[in-house]
């Protein structure tokens, strides 16, 4: 069970694009009879800009491409007053606005209807409009305004979390923003976002979006939990849909400052004092008119200098008497100048956690234990205390431009977001500053043929990157070093690396007005890559020890992290770079069948394409064996060098949709609309991670003391690669006949070659009823069926394979096989509540979900986010369907 109340909610409906909004109706006079021909007028109240269009036979207009805001319509034709009405237009609305013409009298005026009414007879989907008044009331974490996406009908989750990817925060700096929120059934992966119709999701991290924009530079944003129209593959859970602000005709800017910090939170009884943290965070717009009703711009910027307390709990480290110890007894070992030229830091001492005795029992004071004094202090406990910086500017600027009697329309708008974190290490010259960007560009050509053709192109690109470690003067020459007894290390972090995503889109929709119909077909290309440049943290080693001493005694019992060549047996490079183009195509029919009955029918072909290495990166795949089980498959796979991930491309993903909206009776005071549509989620390039280290490419082997090839703790040459350590050396290897190494037994990846996209069938039925005062109430049942989804599991396995005290494979040429394939089914059935007021000075919206979600355990894989082991083992799922971490009900 899930209750949501928000002040400021509007209902209605959206879709994916910055001018994909329409308004279209029916006019007719006192009879009920059709009025062909009259001239319709259609003005944005903000922009002053103008388009024009005639009733046809049907008496049927319609105005199409348009941008969310105010408008105005006038309906005039000979022998009848004119009439005027006035609507609030959102983000990708289909408004329906049917127009009532008087028999003119002596003295001709002009009949205002007012502002159209909240029910919508053209609208067949179920969303959440946010507008920009309520962002600027409601109290946003971090001024972010994803958050709110949770409250909208029909989702379940918390919203906007920190700490979902790298640099993540509740803030609009991320270069990846995770939100939990999840619809129809699906977990948040199942997400879609977009800014003025740029997919913004990250091609790594299916459902993580990309950009989050101030909210001052924000118009409204719509949010989706059931839509039935084509124009965009995916999203099957949640379309969060972002209008960003335009110019006017009146130049208008704002301004704000927020400050907090430790002194200004409230203190409680347990809790005397705070860490020190400290926000200022600084915002102001611009925009207007170049050129009055022709050219308008805006722009933003949002500014911030924060400091995050990141207090922990207990740490514990080595103490100085044990350091003093080491370089008295092993002055010219390896761990004790480690010890000695990075001592602790940032570090409060609180007392000794840990003494010789303690760790050596009877053997301290002997020559097994280094001759150690049983009462030496070893370990001390203490706090640490950072407060780093989080730096970051964000900056927006649009432009759009009218010409030609407002027949074509250029649109250009891009982001772009700079991010600084510190990292404080626990140790002396363990600090660095990270950083995270991302630029985002998109521009349009509206070209108005006739007020019945139009065709809209749009080119936009999102560019993505990550650094980690790359200041100068982190000493990555020290490996990392992990110590039993004490939780603190010696660790410079993983890097220095560097990640990159590009994502190129475009795409041409033209619309067509036949009759009572409106067409729309467009196509769309989309390209992208996952640029991991990871050479350096894949050739520094990681070490464990058992203790203290065994590390100032030069003794690691275990080395790993390093990615080697099994062919050659050297060190090899770790980076790799995947690619990934996609298809799109749609046919949309928006028919006004009546004045009160509107219907949607659509039908999408996405081809998902077939991810790819670059001609630098290798990529292997397992391949099933001949067998009648998965336990004989398995046991007879074999690992061999692909070109490419799958088989072929995933081009067989057909999504017929359906939608309807009826309007009963002459009052419009209720609203029926319902629905079916199949939906498919593409496999991001993130997945393709699963296949890139098999063999032949490269193994990450682990080295143990008293294996025959032994650790070797060193310290490097250089703070970049090559770093210079003394490596174990490997036997350049040989393939068995599986693809495995003989002598070894490596772990594999595997992806089904066949895979397919998976498979939704979302469909509901809903009804409003509109009560005095603007108060609307509303319920619907929404219910969804998914098939095909992806499950991931090692496959390597079967009950009993340690009975016999030592772990048995299947198939003895490797260790682990994960590997994923479609296995997955969703259930999902929910009733939707709500109650809504629309009014000139104040909004409000209450939600309440009462759902039910049964799956297998979306487990495994990147899409589906869960640990890879959530169910026992991988034969018969069916046996483990239950309630989804999602499920909401009593």
């Amino acid at each position: 069970m899930l209750l949501s109340v928000a002040l400021g909610l509007l209902a209605s409906t959206s879709a994916l694009a910055q001018f994909s909004s329409s308004v279209q109706g029916v006019v007719q006079d006192q009879s009920g009879a059709v009025v062909p021909g009259a001239s319709i007028t259609l003005r944005h109240l903000d922009t002053q800009v103008t388009s024009t269009t005639k009733t046809n036979a049907a008496g049927v207009y319609r105005f199409s491409s348009l941008a969310p805001g105010r408008y105005e319509i006038v309906a005039e034709a000979s022998g009848f007053q004119p009439v005027k009405s006035e609507l609030r237009l959102e983000t990708a609305q289909s408004a329906g606005v049917n127009l009532t013409l008087s028999v003119a009298g002596a003295a001709e005026q002009v009949s205002v209807t007012g502002e159209a009414t909240v029910f919508n007879p053209a609208e067949t989907r179920i969303q959440t409009t946010i507008r920009n008044e309520t962002l600027q009331d409601l109290p946003l974490q971090g001024r972010n305004f994803l958050g709110l996406v949770a409250l909208a009908p029909g989702i379940t989750g918390r919203g906007a979390t920190g700490g979902g990817a790298p640099a993540d925060a509740p803030d609009n700096f991320s270069t990846e923003k995770t939100v939990e929120a999840s619809g129809n059934g699906r977990n948040y992966s199942g997400n879609l976002f977009t800014l003025d119709g740029l997919n913004v999701t990250s091609n790594i991290l299916q459902g993580v979006a990309n950009l989050s924009p101030n909210p001052d530079s924000v118009q409204e944003i719509s949010v989706q939990t059931n839509t039935f129209g084509v124009e965009n593959g995916r999203g099957s859970s949640v379309q969060v849909a972002i209008t960003t602000k335009s110019g006017t005709n009146e130049f208008r800017g704002t301004a704000s400052y927020f400050f907090t910090n430790q002194g200004l939170r409230a203190k409680t009884f347990f809790t005397k004092s705070y860490e020190p943290f400290s926000r200022n965070d600084m915002s102001a717009t611009f925009g207007g008119p170049v050129r009055k009703n022709k050219t308008f711009v805006f722009g933003s910027v949002q500014v911030l200098r924060s400091r995050v307390s990141q207090a922990t709990s207990v740490i514990t480290f080595e103490t100085p008497e044990f350091v003093d110890f080491a370089k008295r007894n092993f002055p010219n070992s390896v761990g004790t100048k480690i010890l000695t030229d990075y001592p602790m830091a940032n570090v409060q001492t609180t007392g000794v956690a840990q003494t010789a005795r303690q760790i050596f029992g009877s053997d301290c004071g002997t020559p097994a234990a280094g001759n150690i004094p049983c009462d030496l202090p070893m370990v001390a406990e203490g706090r640490f205390k950072p407060s780093p910086f989080r730096n970051a500017i964000q900056y927006s600027f649009r432009a759009d431009h009218y010409m030609r009697d407002n027949r074509e329309r250029l649109y250009f708008n891009f982001y772009k977001v700079d991010l600084d974190t510190e990292q404080i290490g626990r140790r002396q010259g363990f600090y660095g500053v990270d950083n995270n960007n991302t630029g985002a560009y998109q521009a349009g050509w509206t070209h108005i043929f006739s007020p019945k053709l139009l065709n809209e192109l749009t080119y936009g690109q999102i560019r993505v990157q990550g650094s980690v470690g790359d200041s100068p003067g982190i000493p990555f020459r020290i490996p990392d070093i992990n110590i039993a007894y004490q939780n603190t290390g010696v660790n410079a972090g993983w890097g220095p690396a560097t990640f990159i995503q590009h994502n190129y889109n475009w795409r041409d929709v033209v619309t067509w007005v036949r009759g009572s119909h409106s067409l729309k077909m467009g196509g769309e290309f989309w390209k992208g890559d996952d640029d991991a440049r990871f050479r350096a943290p894949y050739e520094r080693p990681s070490f464990q020890f058992n203790n203290l001493l065994d590390l100032v005694r030069d003794r690691p019992y275990q080395q790993s992290g390093v990615n080697y060549d099994p062919i050659t047996g050297k060190v090899a490079n770790g980076a790799y770079r995947h690619l990934l183009n996609t298809l799109g195509a749609f046919v949309q029919d928006e028919w006004k069948a009546r004045p009160n009955l509107t219907l949607t029918l659509g039908l999408r072909w996405d081809d998902y394409g077939n991810p790819h290495p670059d001609s630098n990166t290798r990529m292997g795949n397992v391949f099933r064996g001949t067998g009648t089980s998965l336990n004989e498959q398995f046991a007879n796979a074999v690992v061999k060098q692909v070109d490419a991930v799958y088989a072929g491309r995933l081009n067989k993903n057909f999504s017929p949709r359906v939608g309807a909206a009826w309007s009963p009776g002459a009052r419009s005071e209720w609203l029926v609309r319902g629905g079916v549509g199949l939906y498919h989620n593409w496999i991001p390039l993130g997945e393709a991670n699963r296949v890139r280290q098999n063999l032949p490419g490269l193994v990450t082997p682990t080295f143990r003391i008293g294996d025959p090839i032994q650790p070797i703790l060193s310290i490097g040459t250089s703070d970049r690669p090559p770093f210079g350590f003394n490596y174990p050396v490997i036997p350049a290897g040989q393939l068995d006949a599986r693809g495995g190494i003989v002598g070894a037994r490596p772990g594999a990846g595997g992806i089904d070659r066949d895979i397919k996209a998976d498979s939704t069938l979302i469909y509901n039925l809903g009804f409003e009823r509109q009560f005095p005062k603007g108060i609307v109430g509303g319920v619907a049942y929404s219910g969804s069926y998914t098939w095909n989804g992806l499950f991931g599991s090692d496959f390597n396995r079967f009950p009993g394979d340690l009975l016999d005290g030592r772990l048995d494979r299947l198939n003895p040429s490797f260790g682990t096989i994960y590997y994923e394939l479609n296995a997955q089914k969703i259930y999902y059935n929910a009733l939707l509540f709500s109650v809504r007021q629309v009014g000139a000075r104040s909004s409000f919206q209450a939600t309440y979900t009462l759902s039910k979600v049964e799956d297998y355990g979306q487990a495994g894989t990147r899409v589906n986010r869960d640990p890879g082991y959530a169910t026992p083992t991988q034969y018969d799922l069916s046996q483990y369907r239950a309630a989804a971490d999602w499920d909401a009900r009593h």
